[in-house]
């Protein structure tokens, strides 16, 4: 969980926890976006793949620090981390929610 930080509490956060908030980051996804977008990985590119895996990485970090924000220097660095991650999920699901989707697929 690079994206949660320095700061987080590794040890509050199971292996079983850290899947859920996982799940919920492509779920988030996916209902944003209008598109299963995991369950269609096969057929996209290379950079599109990253680009997701980004944005779900970011999203499930959110998840990681608001569970547990006693690590980090105050409620308002763990709110500027948050705050951080929460705009590159909105740039990255702006831009996937612009692409045409056979177009960016492998033939």
């Amino acid at each position: 969980m690079n994206d949660a930080g320095l700061n987080i509490n590794s040890a509050s956060v199971s292996n079983a926890l850290l899947a859920q908030f996982c799940d919920s980051a492509e779920d988030y996804f996916f209902a944003s976006t209008r598109y299963d977008w995991v369950s269609n990985s096969a057929a996209l590119a290379s950079p599109v793949k990253r680009v997701l895996g980004t944005g779900i990485q970011a999203k499930a970090a959110i998840d990681v620090i608001k569970y547990d924000m006693t690590n980090f220097a105050g409620i308002a660095h763990s709110e500027d981390n948050i705050n951080i991650l929460y705009d590159k999920v909105n740039k990255i699901l702006a831009f996937l929610t612009k692409l045409k989707m056979p177009e960016y697929t492998i033939s």
